[in-house]
């Protein structure tokens, strides 16, 4: 039996295509697993028995400081995912994600057209 990250990876994979999961799903699963695959391998991380909760951590906090909010939670989501499909396939015996709690993503109110330019844009809706 291997312990290897990506071979475990792209078994995750096939089981999300067996689902019958969408593409777009999958698409984001895959980078974010691939990305934390990237970072784990720069730490000297190679199996998943070796993951531990302060990698996850620092990835996360990689992703915080270089992409936005929103992507660190997405990724956060689908790295959640492969961890309790490894627990469940007793590869595992817990996730090292088991009681983290996501980033926090703030809100960003969409800005509010002023007076001047909505009337400019409903003279351009007029024709």
């Amino acid at each position: 039996m291997t312990s290897d990250y990506g071979a475990f990876v792209e078994s995750w994979l096939r089981s999300l295509r067996a689902r019958n999961l969408s593409p777009a799903t999958i698409t984001v699963y895959a980078a974010a697993a691939k990305q934390l695959g990237d970072h784990l391998g720069s730490h000297g991380v190679e199996n998943v028995a070796g993951v531990e909760r302060a990698h996850v951590e620092g990835f996360i906090e990689h992703l915080l400081a270089t992409r936005s909010p929103a992507t660190a939670s997405n990724r956060f989501r689908a790295l959640q995912q492969l961890f309790a499909w490894l627990a469940d396939e007793e590869e595992i015996s817990t996730s090292p994600m088991a009681r983290m709690k996501p980033p926090i993503v703030p809100e960003q109110p969409v800005p509010i057209l002023d007076d001047d330019a909505l009337k400019a844009l409903l003279k351009a809706c007029d024709g």
